[in-house]
Order: C-alpha cells, then structure tokens, then sequence
C-alpha cells in the first residue's frame, strides 16, 4: 500500500524521544532557576555585608550634616519656592517684577514673541 495519496503523515511520533526531550527542558529550566536563586543570594550578601563601591568625595565615616543645617536648607527651599510661585516686585522704579513661571509662559506664548532684556552692566567704582 502507497502513502502517497493520503495527504497527511501516518507516522506517529516516539513517545520515548518526547519524553526525553520534554525531561532535558526541564532539568535546564530547573537548573536556569538554581543559578538565578544563588546569584541572588549571593549579590544580597554583598549589599548587606557593605562591600559596594563607595562614591567618590563621600566615605562612609562622613557623619551626616547637623541638624540646623537641615533646617536651614529646608527654610531657603520653602523661601525660594514662594518667591517663584509669586507676584512681586523685584524693582517698582524700573517696573520689574518676578511672577510664577508658568503665567510668564503663558504671557509669553501669548505675544507670540520672546521677550528682550538689556544687561545691566556693572560701573567701576
């Protein structure tokens, strides 16, 4: 009898070369999964053991700024984020004054045109 006409492959496949294939996959995935986890374990160790790589210009007996120091810094960013958030004068004589960022984005994206300022140059004295 001729397999020619039938159109399709009457061959079954091999049961024992599947199951062989399917249990290599599976020991690779396994094995895959056991290198990741003892990597894992191994750079955590690392981490909490402290032995990273300190940036330059801090070592790591730098004791941390005082406390007033904090303070300070937190006043001077809370002052300078009013000042942008804000109307004001900057100088009523010539008529200059500061305003929120985003309305002078606005005003500016209004005309159409960027604005021009002149340099105040510096006298000797």
């Amino acid at each position: 009898m001729s397999d020619a006409g039938t159109g399709y492959e009457k061959k079954d496949i091999r049961l024992s070369a599947a199951a062989w294939l399917g249990g290599i996959i599976v020991i690779l995935i396994t094995a895959a999964a056991l290198i990741c986890a003892w990597l894992f374990g191994f750079f955590d160790e690392r981490v909490t053991s402290k032995e990273v790589l300190r940036l330059p210009g801090r070592e790591a007996s730098e004791p941390s700024p005082p406390a007033d120091v904090i303070v300070q810094r937190q006043a001077l960013e809370h002052a300078t984020s009013e000042q942008l958030g804000s109307f004001g004068w900057i100088d009523a004589e010539k008529d200059r004054v500061h305003l929120p960022i985003e309305r002078a984005m606005q005003i500016i994206a209004e005309k159409g045109e960027l604005p021009v300022f002149e340099v105040a140059e510096e006298e000797d004295q």
